[in-house]
């Protein structure tokens, strides 16, 4: 879908089975390249790279702004922060903070179940969650399965927009819409 646009796409997974099925479905086996850069992170690439997408772990000190070839204006997080356990949740929006743009747009797809917090994953990411991790004014919110027969697991997305600060690279300001 991205090919008829022009843009380039930067993705990380910590799942190289997940992206080697990926890329073989949707690129097609053996149109994409693979580079090891490292015991603990692998770097593909397609479409002329204007599609690289990295197998490491997101906490990765190896994933700088540097291999990633620079700041990125939008994250789409389709249910990572979800698959986390809460106590890692700042630490995960800190690190996607450190690697945006000044104005940079986040989407967020989670999920929210009436289990405890602590019990995933998927771990339940309320509204409060959100807002807490992003303490701005206003978070768009769609919430996806609303009034159906999936009254116990529901997935909310969240567009988020913020403006980054940057002090001593530390995260200052936020503002949404």
């Amino acid at each position: 879908m991205f090919k008829s646009y022009n843009i380039n796409v930067t993705g990380v997974e910590c799942s190289a089975l997940a992206i080697e099925e990926l890329l073989d479905k949707y690129v097609g086996r053996n149109n994409y390249t693979t580079e090891n850069r490292s015991p603990t992170c692998s770097i593909y690439s397609a479409c002329k790279n204007r599609l690289i997408l990295f197998a490491c772990d997101i906490f990765a000190d190896e994933l700088t702004a540097f291999l990633i070839s620079g700041c990125v204006s939008f994250v789409w997080d389709r249910a990572a922060l979800t698959s986390l356990h809460p106590v890692d949740h700042i630490r995960y929006i800190e690190k996607l903070r450190q690697r945006s743009d000044v104005h940079a747009q986040y989407l967020i797809n989670v999920y929210w179940h009436p289990e405890p917090a602590d019990q995933g994953p998927p771990f339940s990411i309320s509204a409060d969650c959100i807002n807490t991790l992003f303490p701005c004014p206003r978070v768009a919110r769609n919430e996806r399965w609303e009034g159906t027969t999936y009254q116990h697991l529901r997935e909310r997305c969240y567009r988020i927009e913020i403006e980054i600060l940057r002090h001593e690279s530390k995260f200052i300001h936020c503002s949404s819409y």
